[in-house]
């Protein structure tokens, strides 16, 4: 995680990532973000949670709230260690408390308070720093060279029209023109629909 990351920038990434899955859900390649809000309220037990799944073992949730960020990740590869949350604060910690995030199945947790100036991280023994991160593309550039690498093939994924599209979303823009530049089988008003009910609402 990169120590200057701020938590509204992650906030941000994880939006521009869910808005991209709703508008790519149909293509194979495309790393599923899922988003969730327990509770619609505006109360300070308000969470806003995030998961995003590799498909090959390893998955994280991410969870934003009042009182901060917190990452709780999973590999296969790894054995669970929950003494990972020993140093995490309580804050933070109660976000995880839900039976769907399987709290005890954990490798690796990231998270940083509100007051936090950087983040913290506990891995269990022998766990690498989490390849999941480096899935969460900072720019349109990188998810879109991620794209061309996982096609790996002679053409591009995304024709000169989609690319400047992804970076009008990677801009905070958008609309049905952006989507059906993208993804033309999509139906965009739909899709337009579902982002701002789901992402756009916070």
């Amino acid at each position: 995680m990169n120590k200057h990351l701020q938590i509204h920038e992650l906030k941000n990434r994880m939006d521009v990532l869910s808005t991209l899955e709703l508008i790519l859900d149909d293509c194979e390649w495309a790393l599923p973000f899922h988003y969730k809000i327990h509770d619609p309220s505006e109360s300070e037990e308000t969470g806003i949670y995030y998961k995003t799944d590799d498909g090959c073992g390893e998955y994280a949730f991410v969870i934003f709230s009042k009182a901060g960020c917190i990452i709780k990740g999973f590999n296969c590869e790894h054995n669970t260690d929950t003494k990972v949350y020993e140093n995490v604060p309580q804050s933070l910690l109660k976000f995880l408390n839900d039976p769907m995030i399987e709290k005890n199945d954990v490798t690796f947790c990231i998270w940083r308070e509100a007051t936090d100036t950087a983040w913290k991280i506990e891995k269990s023994k022998q766990s690498d720093t989490p390849d999941i991160i480096t899935t969460w593309h900072a720019t349109a550039a990188d998810y879109i060279n991620w794209a061309d690498d996982y096609h790996r093939d002679d053409a591009d994924t995304f024709d000169k029209n989609a690319v400047k599209a992804i970076k009008r979303i990677y801009a905070g823009e958008i609309n049905e023109e952006i989507i059906a530049a993208i993804n033309p089988t999509k139906n965009a008003k739909q899709v337009l629909n579902e982002i701002h009910k789901t992402l756009r609402s916070k």
